[in-house]
């Protein structure tokens, strides 16, 4: 009996991201809804306050360049205090 109300407790955590892939998959889907680009989570990281966007393709990397103030934006409203403060390329 204490497990199946154990159970149902557990249940509402089962969601929950950890706090690197939450960043990876929200920075994925800002990309996605500004500039209709689709970045895998994978190739993106934030550390201090940068974030780190791993592609080879130079025509994203200038959409990516040319919207980076809509995006900042987009971060801060989405991500609060978590949000990246820059957005650079590189590999990581």
């Amino acid at each position: 009996m204490v497990w199946i109300n154990l159970n149902k407790f557990l249940k509402r955590f089962e969601g929950f991201k950890p706090p690197k892939e939450y960043v990876q998959s929200s920075a994925a889907e800002i990309v996605a809804d500004c500039l209709d680009i689709n970045i895998n989570y994978k190739n993106i990281t934030c550390r201090g306050g940068v974030l780190y966007i791993r592609d080879n393709n130079p025509l994203i990397k200038n959409q990516i360049f040319c919207g980076k103030e809509k995006l900042l934006s987009e971060f801060k409203k989405k991500m609060g205090s978590r949000a990246p403060q820059e957005i650079r390329f590189g590999w990581f």
